[in-house]
């Protein structure tokens, strides 16, 4: 019996109507490369979505913990976001990596002291809560790199349980700005010690859209005493 030479074309004419049922059919040998070496997800045996490590993790010596939560979220790399935990550390990690950040809507990530050191990053908290640990005498985050923006969240001081000097409350703001080009929009600072929003010898900062409630001292803070700060906008 004469063996019939297998094709794309045979295999969908024996198919018939089911051939509709198939997403793709692939010339054989020329399935598609899977392209999960680098973030993309990938789904691993227990049936979860997987997200191995990034080129960018693995040049800032970044390990995640939790591969089922994408590049750029904190959870990825141990925040629990519970408001009672303190999740600076794996916020911080999430920061040195050369990729933008969101945090997770809906969750509340306690924190001391947050640090960005990337150019360029983005910085997203739209429907999260960042609240400043009791007892915390510094900003909750800094931004000294150049044109960082910070998006969105409630920032919230948490100044019941926060003490010190008048001049100690200088130190206490929602985000400090202590680079240039650098952009905080849409956020709700809350409950300041100290500050809303700071800037530090910056120039071109864009302040732009937020609320400021309840801030102890003042609400939006611009210095320029070692420094000319320049070209810096305040918008509503």
């Amino acid at each position: 019996m004469a063996i019939s030479k297998v094709t794309r074309r045979r295999v969908l004419a024996l198919l018939g109507s089911q051939s509709m049922l198939l997403r793709t059919v692939w010339p054989f040998g020329s399935a598609p490369a899977d392209r999960t070496g680098d973030g993309a997800g990938a789904d691993d045996p227990s049936g979860e979505r997987s997200y191995p490590q990034t080129s960018a993790e693995a040049a800032a010596r970044i390990a995640p913990s939790n591969l089922a939560y994408m590049p750029g979220d904190p959870r990825r790399y141990g925040a629990v976001g519970d408001g009672l935990t303190d999740d600076s550390a794996a916020f911080n990690r999430a920061l040195r990596v050369e990729q933008n950040v969101t945090a997770h809507p809906g969750l509340t990530y306690l924190v001391t002291a947050l640090l960005a050191t990337i150019e360029n990053q983005v910085i997203t908290a739209t429907g999260a809560t960042l609240k400043q640990k009791a007892s915390t005498n510094r900003p909750m985050l800094v931004l000294n790199a150049a044109r960082i923006c910070v998006r969105g969240g409630v920032w919230d001081g948490n100044s019941g349980n926060q003490s010190g000097s008048p001049i100690d409350q200088y130190g206490h703001q929602a985000v400090a700005i202590n680079a240039d080009d650098c952009s905080v929009e849409d956020i709700v600072s809350l409950n300041s010690f100290g500050l809303g929003i700071a800037g530090h010898h910056c120039n071109r900062a864009r302040i732009a859209r937020n609320r400021i409630i309840a801030a102890r001292v003042t609400g939006i803070y611009l210095e320029s005493l070692q420094a000319n700060a320049a070209g810096n906008v305040i918008e509503d």
